[in-house]
């Protein structure tokens, strides 16, 4: 398991360095609602990110038809 050991912190820190040299102006990040993104949720919030909107989806069946 390589939680804990700051991979996603460091690849949050490249991504925003790539997106600085790029004049990227926002970087944009979907996450699950689930308990078990909780961690991940608060690792987002020390890295700067804050919930700006919701997704919406909803599941309608058409693939499982066929």
């Amino acid at each position: 398991d390589a939680r804990g050991r700051g991979h996603a912190s460091g690849l949050v820190r490249w991504i925003k360095a790539e997106a600085m040299r790029m004049e990227v102006d926002e970087i944009h990040l979907d996450s699950g609602v689930q308990e078990s993104r909780r961690d991940a949720h608060e690792l987002y919030f020390r890295q700067g990110f804050r919930i700006n909107s919701y997704h919406f989806s909803m599941a309608v069946g058409a693939t499982q038809a066929r």
